[in-house]
């Protein structure tokens, strides 16, 4: 399958205690606290060097808006689904017809930490795919079952997440992010499967894409290796490369960001950021649609 891609840092979330200690960081206040999330989010840029301050830290933001139950986790763990949402089909109707252009506690939350950091720091937003955030609020064994058995319900399902992780992504973008950083990890073709992917998970993320990079004032969006070479290999996507000298993955994605519009890039680890090199491939790419 040649849409693998092998994630080449998953070290990222990890802090050292005398890094807790340095910034005075509490669990779980640096999830559901401003301040705190402002300093857990200084530590992580201070701790690896990094040239952009990312939020949130972890995937469970955009489920938890839709009614996933999470357990906050501390400094070992991050946040988890601590039960789901979806229980029958009266659920699933619930989350079709919820208010999907609403945020969340937390996500407003967020919202306020990078209005507070966007005049000093380049911001960076994590945003989850349909599929991660449809498995935190069902069963994993159901909402395969949902997309087998009643197709017609699962796209409607899959069409409100994506409206509010589209929603999400604008208002991050209004509030002062610089760079969207898209993955749906659970949606990998190596995960689903090249059926799967093709009749869903890619076309999900598809549809993500083009409304997040068609809004007015849109920034750059930055997708999962996993997600943009899968979309390039079925059909769904186009690559273009572009060398730059003497610079940074990081540097590159700054200026490029800096020219503005809407714009996709990928096929690269966005946190695979920490050595400088002589040549640096940015990798554009466009959606056929």
């Amino acid at each position: 399958m040649k849409g693998v891609f092998k994630c080449k840092r998953n070290d990222y979330e990890q802090l050292p205690k005398s890094v807790l200690e340095e910034f005075d960081i509490r669990y779980p206040a640096a999830h559901i606290n401003e301040t705190e999330m402002g300093k857990l989010a200084m530590a992580y840029k201070t701790h690896h060097s990094d040239s952009f301050i990312r939020i949130p830290f972890c995937v469970t933001v955009e489920a938890e808006a839709l009614g996933a139950k999470l357990r906050l986790g501390n400094e070992n763990s991050g946040p988890r689904v601590a039960s789901h949402s979806i229980q029958s089909m009266s659920d699933i109707e619930a989350v079709i017809n919820a208010n999907t252009e609403k945020l969340s506690e937390r996500e407003t939350m967020i919202i306020k930490v990078i209005e507070t950091l966007k005049d000093k720091e380049d911001i960076m937003f994590c945003l989850s795919g349909p599929f991660t955030v449809a498995n935190m609020l069902m069963d994993s064994g159901q909402f395969y079952k949902l997309l087998r058995k009643n197709e017609k319900d699962a796209l409607r399902l899959l069409q409100s997440i994506e409206s509010h992780i589209v929603y999400l992504g604008r208002c991050v973008v209004k509030a002062g992010a610089k760079i969207i950083s898209y993955s749906d990890s659970v949606g990998a073709i190596e995960i689903v499967g090249p059926n799967i992917f093709e009749n869903f998970s890619g076309p999900a993320s598809k549809r993500v894409l083009l409304q997040l990079i068609e809004e007015d004032g849109a920034a750059l969006v930055h997708v999962c290796a996993k997600t943009s070479i899968a979309l390039c290999e079925v059909g769904m996507c186009e690559a273009f490369n572009a060398s730059f000298s003497n610079t940074s993955y990081n540097d590159v994605l700054k200026l490029y960001a800096q020219q503005g519009g809407g714009r996709l890039v990928g096929n690269r680890c966005i946190k695979d950021f920490r050595t400088n090199l002589e040549e640096v491939t940015l990798t554009k790419l466009r959606i056929i649609k």
